[in-house]
């Protein structure tokens, strides 16, 4: 685990955009897994590159801050991706790389619900 003074600091100047306490610690939460997967992106690069390693971030909500659903797990950033587009269209690729995938099947839209809903972050 490294220090999370500097992630904190890196998001205390958008607090105010959030004005919520639920959201705002949730926000801050982010932004020490953001902080995390970059470092890890520093040691691991390559490896994520050559499509060996996806990195994964995520967050266990157990206030309620992403939705009125208490004790969700999300995921919030995978690879360094933070867009709540590309990150879900990320998460998507991945699902594809499974053998025998089909898009077609029910299983694949189950999965495609999930990923909208817990594949997220809160914005500002």
């Amino acid at each position: 685990m490294l220090p999370l003074a500097i992630p904190i600091e890196r998001g205390i100047p958008d607090l105010r955009k959030i004005q919520n306490e639920m959201k705002e610690l949730a926000f801050l939460s982010q932004i020490n897994v953001d902080y995390q997967i970059e470092k890890a992106l520093k040691y691991f690069g390559d490896r994520v590159r050559e499509g060996k390693l996806i990195i994964i971030g995520g967050i266990y909500d157990f206030v309620g801050a992403y939705s009125k659903q208490l004790g969700r797990i999300l995921i919030t950033n995978i690879n360094g991706i933070v867009n709540p587009i590309d990150l879900q269209d990320k998460a998507r690729a991945i699902v594809k790389r499974i053998p025998n995938y089909d898009e077609t099947s029910e299983e694949f839209k189950v999965v495609s619900k999930l990923i909208d809903e817990k594949v997220t972050r809160i914005m500002v």
